[in-house]
């Protein structure tokens, strides 16, 4: 039974992942929005208030880049949804 109750554990760790794995396309959207966020520092310009929690997010918070915009772009969404 133990034996049991450790293989599924394993599977739903596994779903897991696989469900919070970034796509192909989050990955290039991820990579553009940096491309762009760099682009505004280097012309000394200040990032969005959103724009920066992803930056902080990333660089603060130590997390996946990719994460971090998905984050982002989730409370974006969620902004609008209220509005």
């Amino acid at each position: 039974m133990s034996d049991i109750q450790n293989r599924l554990k394993k599977i739903e760790a596994q779903l897991y992942l696989e469900q919070n794995t970034p796509t192909f396309e989050e990955d290039c959207a991820a990579c553009a929005w940096y491309a762009d966020a760099l682009e505004v520092l280097d012309s000394d310009g200040e990032l969005e208030p959103k724009d920066k929690a992803i930056w902080d997010d990333i660089f603060i918070n130590k997390m996946d880049a990719t994460l971090a915009w998905k984050k982002g772009q989730a409370s974006q969404q969620a902004e609008a949804i209220q509005l």
